[in-house]
């Protein structure tokens, strides 16, 4: 039974027997043209453009490999390991001139050591990150496990690692 105006095809769905109209063909058009060219089978697979969400994942995927990397940080070229020798001083670490208001020609690194504050040797402040993100060098001090030496008003780092942000300084032993 059809319907007037219309007829069916041979899968039997209705078809008009009349030209589509130019709003339909327009139509039409501009979902041909929206579509991509080559379809994926599996469209999260698709070699010409990954999916936002896939590219989100990635992203999360790639930071947080990254961040397991950066809680705490050995400075490259110094020792990996502290030398059992040598006294492990658990200082703060921060930039000179922005933080610790020391003399200089620029952001360089600085531990405040008990007997005054040094520039550092061995380690630069972008050793650690960039120096003015949320816990850059520039914006916030640091807790470090250093290493090393003053000499000639300068701390010579032997080993520097710094430590996790919100570290604490270790208490003062009781007597």
């Amino acid at each position: 039974m059809a319907r007037a105006g219309f007829d069916h095809d041979a899968l039997g769905g209705p078809q008009e027997m009349d030209q589509p109209s130019p709003l339909r063909q327009a139509v039409v058009g501009l979902m041909r043209e929206s579509l991509p060219q080559e379809v994926s089978p599996v469209p999260y697979l698709s070699p010409k453009k990954p999916e936002p969400m896939m590219k989100r994942i990635s992203l999360i995927l790639v930071t947080s490999f990254i961040a397991s990397f950066a809680s705490a940080q050995v400075a490259e070229g110094l020792a990996k390991v502290p030398d059992a020798t040598k006294p492990l001083l658990n200082v703060e670490a921060t930039c000179g001139e922005c933080k610790l208001k020391m003399h200089g020609e620029g952001c360089d690194l600085a531990v405040r050591l008990p007997e005054g504050s040094y520039y550092v040797d061995g380690a630069g402040i972008s050793s650690f990150g960039h120096p003015h993100d949320e816990n850059g060098f520039c914006l916030a001090i640091r807790r470090a496990e250093v290493q090393g030496e003053v000499v000639d008003g300068r701390f010579k780092a032997s080993y520097f690692k710094l430590l996790p942000p919100g570290t604490e300084a270790p208490k003062a032993k009781e007597k």
